[in-house]
């Protein structure tokens, strides 16, 4: 099975890590031949990948204004269908709305089914027209891959080619919890520093939690344009010597098996990778009740602690209750472990095999 997939980038974002993971077990499990296809030139591989995987970059950057935005990615479209002309798969794999939209209409009036992926949720795109370009771009596709049920019953009032397949999760160095005697006293917050993720919510909580409890400490990792205004914030709060920001992080499990909590602010999620490796290594985890995803990763009290959406006040008050409770701490974490198996790479793997040779036969392509 040749399978090629295209993206932007493979930098540090969760789609990406996704990607790599997925790359890997199709290389590795699955005895696929694997090509990786990014137009991002301006960003560095983050993830490693299998030595078999190939890679190819057709660097076509986005422009800076309408007329120039329309022609690159009026080249983009006509490099993604001469690169599929050449490499000639089985299937393409497409990632994120703006990729998959480019790479259904490069394949159009082709025989190469096309799979597009999602990563975020159906009301994260705002603009109208590009919600409608969307749903028109994908009835023509394959199959569409959605995160959360949620998802599904949205997109079948437009789509009847959606399949729901979480994301893997996958952190070899988080075999087991490491013990809570061996965690710190800190916070961790995972993630790309943009106001989707709200990090200036978890610093204002901890401004609060610091007042009673001076010994812990706020761990951010990750990079991203909010960074300055995040860390003159915590400025303005006080708490500057308790708040470190590492930047990207590439032996992210490190954290995990050490951090005491993990806290999840976002807006808006699809299926939060960072959570989900968090629950891997054990972590007891605080998370808002955003719309989707952590509430299908989540039960409230037994895998961790659901608060609802941008309540501030209510989260204070969960993470209070786990800096107090060990005991609880243990519980959560050993629960969030075991619910996380339900996510693992074999498991989403075989769904993952199951829809490719599907199509791939449905097609009738080779």
């Amino acid at each position: 099975m040749k399978v090629l997939f295209v993206a932007s980038s493979l930098g540090s974002g969760g789609a990406e890590r996704v990607l790599s993971i997925q790359a890997n077990y199709f290389t590795e499990e699955l005895g696929y031949d694997v090509t990786i296809a990014t137009y991002n030139i301006a960003v560095d591989d983050f993830y490693k990948l299998n030595s078999q995987v190939k890679r190819v970059n057709f660097g076509v950057k986005n422009g800076n204004n309408l007329f120039t935005k329309v022609i690159k990615r009026i080249n983009r479209v006509w490099r993604i269908r001469r690169m599929v002309q050449d490499i000639n798969p089985d299937i393409v794999i497409s990632l994120i709305v703006s990729t998959n939209i480019e790479v259904i209409f490069a394949t159009l009036f082709t025989k190469t089914p096309v799979l597009a992926v999602e990563h975020s949720n159906y009301w994260a795109v705002k603009p109208v027209l590009h919600r409608a370009l969307r749903i028109f771009a994908y009835k023509f596709s394959s199959k569409v891959v959605l995160l959360t049920t949620k998802d599904k019953l949205k997109y079948n009032e437009y789509l009847r080619n959606c399949e729901v397949i979480s994301n893997p999760i996958l952190l070899e160095d988080c075999i087991s919890s490491e013990g809570l005697e061996k965690r710190e006293k800190t916070i961790l917050c995972v993630g790309r520093l943009n106001k989707i993720k709200q990090f200036d919510h978890i610093i204002f909580v901890f401004s609060k939690i610091i007042k009673n409890y001076p010994e812990w400490r706020l761990v951010v990792a990750g990079s991203g344009e909010e960074l300055d205004g995040l860390r003159k914030y915590a400025d303005q709060l006080g708490i500057t010597e308790s708040v470190d920001f590492l930047g990207n992080v590439v032996d992210i499990s490190q954290l995990y098996i050490k951090s005491g909590v993990f806290v999840l602010c976002s807006s808006h999620e699809g299926f939060p990778m960072a959570l989900g490796e968090a629950m891997f290594c054990g972590m007891p985890v605080v998370s808002y009740d955003c719309l989707t995803g952590p509430s299908e990763m989540i039960e409230n009290q037994v895998t961790g602690i659901l608060i609802e959406h941008n309540n501030k006040k209510d989260l204070e008050r969960g993470i209070f209750s786990l800096i107090k409770d060990e005991e609880k701490r243990s519980f959560l974490g050993n629960n969030a472990k075991k619910r996380i198996e339900d996510f693992s790479v074999q498991k989403i793997g075989k769904k993952w095999k199951y829809l490719i040779e599907s199509i791939v036969e449905k097609s009738g392509f080779k």
